[in-house]
């Protein structure tokens, strides 16, 4: 069957676990798109999505995709948080998906010439109670199975304050693993465990390790704190997976907060800002590398990006850690890095489907129009 671009929505379903939603968009003419949502508090982001977003969105022509989240944006400016950019990534990444499967092509296809069908990615590990020994050997068991020639792991207590326990077990994490992986690239995450005097010493200490980069070493909110991070060190400083504004990011990126910049295109308010912010950090000539978490469909959006976009040229983040079993039951192919790598999805759109397993398990909340043209459902 032929789609058209000036098909309308006429449905948005969401589809919602514990800590993340699945949002289904139809057209008035049976045409399905997925998209994803922030992770976390999936019901209150929900009921952000269908009380607040979805009244905008419904009865709109799918090619007036960045008309509806700009003036969805304007008219809730008041509201606009972190729920609120958790909410319209999904209807964003869900419009992608419906604009590329109208023109028959992978949403990449949409943005510009592939560069690359397969993403270097670096090992993440999410854990922060291991011990030295521990973490060590859950990155060499990654390294081995993967194939994979970079890593990262935690430092610190989040948002600690200079705990000291935390910054003991920092301390000697990153002698460790150096010494235990010469030959691979390694970066930490502090997740704003520190001010940015100790910051400064911990980051000296790793870039004599060669460490690739130190992210979030000090807490989001204090971007003075990050920036003076930066300007004290030779190695580069990553961060953004918290914000959510375009103009937070303009900062970061042009009064030098960061030399890397990550944004997380679930939580960050969907996949067209991360593009903007990728478009942004290219003209400034900086990485992008998205905060990537878990490997639900975030992990397809990444890849989608990193396909076409030159900004992107770093590895990747690949979660290395099994405990978010939630996030790998949401939709299949479900892409596993071979010799460190992943491959791009072809298939229209985002290239993916959902699973019968996922679907049987979410709770589904639903907002619809009554359209002229009668509403043809089709499977995911």
């Amino acid at each position: 069957m032929c789609y058209s671009l000036v098909s309308r929505i006429a449905e948005i379903e969401t589809l919602t676990l514990p800590d993340i939603n699945v949002v289904v968009m139809r057209t008035n003419d049976g045409l399905e798109g997925i998209g994803q949502t922030g992770a976390f508090h999936g019901p209150i982001v929900a009921d952000v999505l269908h009380k607040l977003i979805a009244p905008d969105f419904l009865g709109a022509q799918i090619d007036q995709h960045a008309d509806l989240l700009k003036s969805c944006e304007t008219k809730h400016y008041k509201f606009i948080g972190p729920f609120f950019a958790r909410a319209l990534a999904g209807m964003d990444t869900a419009l992608w998906d419906l604009r590329a499967k109208a023109e028959g092509v992978p949403v990449h296809g949409l943005i510009g010439s592939q560069m690359r069908d397969r993403v270097p990615v670096y090992g993440s590990s999410m854990r922060r109670q291991t011990t030295v020994d521990q973490e060590i050997a859950a990155l060499k068991s990654a390294i081995g199975q993967f194939g994979l020639q970079h890593v990262k792991f935690k430092i610190g207590t989040r948002m600690g304050d200079d705990d000291p326990n935390g910054l003991k077990r920092a301390k000697v994490l990153v002698d460790a693993v150096r010494s235990a992986l010469p030959d691979i690239g390694l970066r930490a995450d502090g997740n704003g465990a520190f001010g940015p005097d100790v910051a400064i010493g911990l980051g000296r200490r790793m870039q004599d390790l060669d460490y690739v980069f130190l992210e979030e070493p000090c807490p989001h909110t204090d971007l003075t704190a990050t920036r003076r991070v930066n300007q004290a060190l030779a190695m580069p400083i990553a961060g953004g997976e918290v914000d959510h504004r375009l103009e937070t990011f303009t900062h970061v990126i042009t009064e030098g907060v960061v030399d890397i910049v990550q944004p997380d295109i679930c939580n960050g308010g969907g996949f067209s800002r991360a593009l903007a912010i990728a478009d942004l950090a290219e003209a400034h000539k900086i990485p992008c590398t998205p905060h990537c978490a878990q490997q639900s469909l975030v992990q397809v959006f990444t890849l989608h990006l990193a396909a076409v976009h030159s900004a992107l040229w770093q590895p990747q983040e690949y979660r290395i850690t099994d405990n978010r079993p939630w996030a790998k039951s949401i939709y299949q192919p479900l892409p596993e890095p071979v010799e460190g790598h992943l491959t791009v999805p072809t298939g229209s759109g985002w290239g993916v489907t959902l699973t019968a397993e996922f679907l049987k398990q979410a709770k589904q909340c639903l907002s619809k129009i009554t359209d002229p043209t009668p509403l043809k459902k089709r499977h995911v």
